[in-house]
């Protein structure tokens, strides 16, 4: 894929609120600087990074599921 193919990619998503696109991104290279600073490679940071939303995400999600089941939450 050329530069100009993938130029469309890195947009920002339609209806999510741009203020917490930019408060992830901040946060992302901030994990990322820190990591890589540790003396871990980009690709290794980056697994860690996923993971760790990935945990977060699954976190929300199953919050959100418990409050629309009416399902007290810590």
């Amino acid at each position: 894929m050329s530069a100009t193919e993938s130029s469309g990619v890195c947009v920002p998503w339609i209806g999510i609120n741009h203020g917490v696109n930019v408060d992830f991104q901040r946060r992302f290279q901030m994990k990322l600087a820190q990591c890589t600073a540790r003396g871990f490679s980009v690709s290794e940071c980056f697994a860690f990074l996923w993971q760790e939303t990935w945990e977060e995400v699954n976190a929300m999600a199953i919050t959100s599921m418990q409050v629309r089941r009416g399902v007290p939450t810590r």
